[in-house]
């Protein structure tokens, strides 16, 4: 009895601990927890959404993933990925709108990982900020997406793009932004 009673105390020991999304801290990315979207404020951003302007189209693949791990990361959590293809007087500049979800340490793999990553921050839960990796210019830069209600009803998100030098530290002011993919559209969901 005694062996069977240290084996579920050594067991609840090394027990994931689950924390919500809506109010994980720092220290709970640790111990293999789990940051959860127990919310499901993630789902509205999911799905496919789209800017057209005259010749030039701007579509995004938003993904929910779920127990998601980083390879240097000790923790899981539920986060947005996604990726990007871009035309311009019918030619298509970028297609990353297929891509892969497992990050691996190979650089080799990185080609096809999603070109964007990202989540909420509590309490706007109507925003999500993606790091974005500009293929074009092989640079990233810092998104943010915002749901809003078009005029007839229709779902859209407001893109943002912000480099990181200014995204970090807003008091260096605006600057002029250079990057190969729309900066500042509204896309609607498909």
């Amino acid at each position: 009895m005694k062996i069977i009673i240290l084996l579920l105390l050594s067991i609840g020991c090394k027990a994931q601990s689950t924390y919500p999304l809506s109010n994980f801290q720092q220290k709970h990315l640790k111990n293999n927890n789990y940051i959860k979207d127990t919310e499901h404020v993630y789902d509205n951003f999911v799905g496919t959404w789209q800017w057209t302007n005259g010749t030039s189209t701007f579509t995004i693949k938003l993904q929910k993933v779920e127990y998601w791990k980083a390879p240097n990361d000790n923790y899981y959590s539920d986060l947005i990925l996604g990726g990007y293809r871009y035309e311009e007087n019918g030619n298509v500049l970028v297609d990353k709108l297929n891509f892969t979800t497992s990050f691996t340490i190979d650089p080799a793999t990185w080609v096809d990982f999603a070109q964007m990553q990202g989540g909420v921050s509590y309490p706007d839960i109507n925003e999500l900020g993606m790091i974005v990796n500009d293929y074009i210019k092989n640079k990233s830069c810092m998104a943010e997406l915002t749901l809003q209600i078009g005029p007839n009803g229709e779902q859209q998100l407001q893109w943002y793009l912000h480099d990181f030098e200014t995204y970090r530290n807003p008091s260096l002011g605006p600057k002029p932004l250079d990057f190969s993919i729309p900066t500042n559209v509204v896309l609607t969901k498909l």
